[in-house]
């Protein structure tokens, strides 16, 4: 099987499921989980001797995760969330998207989750719509606009212009 027609088997298993955790990242990344709860553990790490200060205590400490049987990561992807009354995107202020993550798209059931030439659109129950077009980056086609990952099980990037690369699962947690 391609690589494009497995992101789309992935892609697809988020039909029916609830999006919980959703959370803002860093510049344009949006992080969210679907099915059930499962906690994630990474041992602490030995930083480099060149790394900052931060970086060697943020890599010394435990970190417990709660990640879903799915997690969709949205990366370099031009998104936008809309309701019949809202629209935030990558550029809106962190305020209107974070109110828009937790009112209106947090809680909420995927209805349908197909992905076109140059954007995927999710549709949820409660009407919000989540669509992730093309890169922040134009005309970098290695561009990872998003990710579909499950739980001990095969993980899909898709990449600006299309490319899909698919990854079997190792039985082990993949991030």
């Amino acid at each position: 099987m391609a690589a494009s027609e497995n992101i789309d088997e992935l892609l697809h298993l988020l039909v029916g499921q609830y999006v919980w955790l959703v959370q803002r990242g860093y510049g344009t990344m949006l992080k969210m989980q679907f099915g059930q709860p499962h906690r994630a553990v990474r041992k602490p790490i030995r930083a480099s001797e060149d790394a900052s200060t931060t970086v060697k205590k943020t890599l010394e400490r435990r970190l417990v995760l709660i990640e879903g049987d799915i997690s969709l990561r949205i990366r370099d992807s031009q998104w936008s969330i809309s309701t019949e009354d809202v629209v935030v995107d990558w550029r809106s202020d962190a305020l209107a998207v974070d109110n828009m993550l937790a009112f209106h798209l947090d809680g909420q059931r995927v209805l349908s989750a197909d992905r076109r030439v140059d954007e995927t659109v999710l549709k949820f129950d409660l009407g919000t719509t989540l669509r992730l077009g093309r890169s922040i980056y134009p005309g970098d086609m290695e561009s990872g606009l998003w990710s579909i990952s499950m739980w001990e099980g095969p993980r899909a990037v898709l990449f600006d212009g299309g490319r899909a690369e698919y990854r079997d699962g190792d039985g082990g947690h993949t991030n």
